[in-house]
């Protein structure tokens, strides 16, 4: 399945949810009226027409539960408008029994006082379009017309005006809102925005147009059937609103699919609310195939429509009908990474070497902000006691985990993060370099059928010179497809050292003992930068960013040796698919950092985790938390900071300031390390961040401290 585009898969993935209906510990069924779980929609609207009988703020709408408990419930929350929903999520042969519920809550009262929207049946149901009308139709609610045409509202009108006379109530009490989802509506989506005095809104159903029209959402033919209801809709004065996105749990790409339709000039927006996660994670209409990808929303036309994408490409993948036995067979030269199983003590050696040159330093510094003169200036780098300027530790970092990448991590699920990455030894231009990993250890993850369902790994990876001599280690946690846990001793064609900290203190030292024989300060050349005073506890917020560019990313890539798919095969992967590497996220979230911390000497990396996922064109940013500050007993200048970084997507942080919801110190203490511990401390402190956070970044650096002599 992996070798095929990726809508094709996607096709794959919707019949997948189809298949799993009859397994039992499934349990799917589409639209369970039971569990309710799928019922929970949300609308997000920068405003709404003030008008009778229509919510003047619908932000949300929400899509009930069809239990009389869930109905309650529903009757309670926040929600802007409640939806009673009685077309496709609904069952034929449990309409009735699901009408008697909505028809039960009304009577007592649950939604006294509440904005409430029926959608009714669609016109080949109009035996049950008439029972939703009589049955459910008071004063309390308006009514969705789902398929609708210029035939429909207008029955749909009368029909209205019968109810309210029977009732005995004034003409256009009952207000309505079409939806447009087919191209038949669209061709006449100008009449139907007239058909009705009754008529408040105009909605889109994206799903069954793309059905029907076997067009993509975002192709030229999908954006012109918005715009066209766009244009409708204010051309009669109605509120325009688009149709769900159905990508679960993908908040930025939720945030991206807004803005393209507040920029057709929609008023609001269909989207699953995140308010019932729990319940969602439950949901029998959704099933996530790749840790890295959102889960899927398959309602009945994503269904459908992934039965016409399987056959369809089953016509155009018929065998040929001449002798296939002269075709010539074909076969992947290379599976890349650990297959089957993983051996704890194996030493793996990377056949892959690099000979250091001045072109990847600039090709570095031509994507990631670099000034500490330690990196960028030889002339400064010598007065410190270094043969020249050395590479940036995020660099050599980047280059130890890619070389072991095709031998190792390339079958890996993701990337979990590094730690204690130090460098041991001075690493100097035209040094040629190589990398060997070595497993630790192995542990199995198992679901809640207890089978293993992932493999963790734990590795060391080294960066050896053409001297044999190690010069940079860092350790990683990697997630795998299940594996073999096995044991097996190998000799590393490594000597151990006996005091590895004094190794990774030799840097550190050096410099100390140049600082200690310099007179002044300021005979340093070139000037240093004025750096800013920092106190434990502070929390700083970094205005320049990093942008990841999609050629950017790919070269880098190829300069690394990262040769995983998920980097570059745009045919087998969409846009929301290809993803940045994540060393090069952390190195990109540090950057934005390099012009406010002051002239940094000497670094560690105690931590470098990513928490969720950054694709080509997503903008990183920085927050840094100050852990501690202490002096360096050898030098009066300089100091140690320990320091906390948050690297954040495609968001302006400085939204925090004036944002009601901040982030505590609980946020930056040790406690938080899961992915899902960020996620929750956002849900309930900072909604601007949730599904934002994409770096968790430990880092202890010497610098200069702040004073009158600098």
């Amino acid at each position: 399945m992996l070798g095929r585009p990726w809508n094709v898969r996607r096709a794959l993935e919707v019949k997948s949810i189809l298949e799993l209906r009859s397994t039992s510990n499934f349990g799917f069924k589409p639209y369970s009226h039971e569990t309710g779980a799928f019922q929970m929609v949300a609308m997000r609207s920068l405003y709404s027409a003030g008008c009778s009988n229509f919510p003047n703020i619908s932000r949300s709408w929400m899509f009930t539960s069809k239990s009389i408990t869930g109905l309650k419930k529903a009757g309670c929350t926040n929600a802007d408008v409640l939806v009673l929903d009685m077309e496709d999520s609904v069952p034929m042969g449990k309409k009735t029994e699901i009408r008697e519920v909505y028809r039960s809550a009304l009577k007592r009262g649950y939604f006294r006082g509440r904005n409430v929207v029926v959608r009714i049946n669609r016109d080949e149901h109009i035996s049950e379009v008439l029972k939703d009308i009589n049955l459910l139709g008071n004063q309390e609610v308006s009514f969705m017309i789902p398929k609708c045409s210029v035939n429909f509202s207008k029955m749909i009108d009368c029909l209205l005006s019968d109810h309210e006379t029977s009732r005995g109530l004034p003409q256009n009490t009952f207000k309505v809102m079409p939806i447009i989802e087919c191209p038949s509506g669209l061709a006449e989506v100008r009449e139907i925005a007239h058909a009705s005095q009754r008529n408040r809104a105009l909605l889109t159903g994206p799903s069954d147009f793309s059905l029907e029209t076997g067009c993509e959402e975002y192709s030229t033919t999908g954006q012109t059937f918005l715009a066209q209801v766009v244009l409708a809709a204010k051309e009669a004065k109605l509120t325009a609103i688009a149709g769900p996105y159905l990508h679960l749990d993908d908040y930025v790409g939720t945030e991206q699919h807004f803005k393209s339709v507040k920029g057709l000039g929609f008023d609001g927006e269909l989207k699953e609310a995140t308010m019932i996660r729990k319940a969602r994670e439950n949901n029998q209409s959704t099933v996530q195939f790749d840790i890295q990808k959102s889960k899927i929303l398959a309602p009945l036309p994503a269904q459908a429509r992934a039965e016409n994408i399987l056959s369809y490409e089953k016509e155009c993948h018929k065998k040929d009908p001449r002798d296939s036995s002269k075709n010539l067979p074909v076969r992947i030269l290379r599976e890349r990474g650990l297959q089957n199983s993983v051996y704890i003590g194996q030493v793996i050696r990377s056949d892959l070497e690099v000979t250091l040159t001045e072109t990847h330093r600039v090709l570095w510094e031509s994507s990631f902000l670099t000034s500490s003169k330690v990196t960028t200036s030889t002339c400064f780098a010598a007065q410190l006691g270094l043969q020249s300027s050395t590479y940036p530790l995020l660099f050599i970092n980047m280059l130890t985990l890619g070389l072991t990448l095709s031998k190792f991590t390339q079958s890996a699920v993701v990337h979990l993060g590094c730690y204690n990455a130090t460098q041991l030894r001075p690493l100097k231009y035209s040094d040629t370099v190589r990398a060997v990993c070595s497993i630790k250890d192995a542990r199995h993850v198992t679901g809640q059928d207890g089978q293993v369902k992932y493999t963790i790994v734990e590795s060391r990876h080294e960066l050896v010179n053409q001297d044999g001599v190690r010069v940079f280690r860092v350790d990683t946690r990697s997630l795998f497809p299940p594996l073999s846990i096995l044991h097996k001793k190998e000799n590393s064609e490594l000597s151990e050292d006996t005091d590895i900290s004094s190794l990774s203190l030799m840097r550190r030292d050096n410099i100390l003992y140049h600082f200690s024989n310099l007179e002044m300060i300021d005979t340093l050349k070139p000037p240093l930068k004025i750096p800013p005073e920092l106190k434990a506890g502070d929390l700083l917020l970094h205005t320049d960013v990093k942008t990841f560019g999609r050629s950017e990313t790919t070269s880098l890539c190829n300069m690394f040796r990262l040769t995983n798919p998920h980097h570059h095969n745009t045919i087998r992967y969409s846009d929301r698919e290809i993803l940045v590497p994540g060393p090069l996220v952390t190195a990109g979230v540090v950057s934005n950092t390099e012009l406010d911390l002051g002239e940094v000497v000497h670094e560690e990396y105690l931590c470098h985790e990513n928490i969720n996922k950054v694709n080509p064109g997503d903008m990183v940013s920085t927050l840094t938390y100050i852990v501690s500050v202490e002096s360096v007993p050898e030098s009066d200048v300089l100091e140690v900071v320990t320091v906390r970084h948050i690297g954040v997507k495609n968001t302006d942080l400085e939204l925090l300031v004036e944002s009601e919801g901040g982030l505590t110190r609980e946020f930056f203490s040790g406690s938080v390390r899961k992915p899902a511990d960020f996620e929750d401390i956002c849900l309930s402190q900072c909604p601007l961040l949730y599904r934002k956070i994409v770096s968790n970044v430990e880092r202890k650096i010497m610098r200069f401290k702040t004073s009158p002599g600098i």
